[in-house]
């Protein structure tokens, strides 16, 4: 139940950061900020990539 919780936590979060960096994107178009578009990509893939350990942990009889 716990590494369910921390996945549907990292997906709010996920879910957060690709709002606001579609905002940030979007909402003045011709203005863009590369740096803080790349940090948003890299903060998806940090958070991708942690929910995807977290899914190999649940599997049953998985150890490393």
């Amino acid at each position: 139940m716990p590494k369910k919780m921390i996945s549907l936590i990292y997906l709010v979060i996920a879910g957060i950061v690709l709002l606001a960096l579609a905002l940030k994107i979007f909402v003045k178009i011709k203005i863009q900020y590369p740096k803080l578009i790349f940090n948003g990509v890299l903060v998806l893939f940090v958070i991708i990539s942690l929910l995807y350990l977290n899914y190999l942990l649940i599997q049953p009889g998985q150890i490393f």
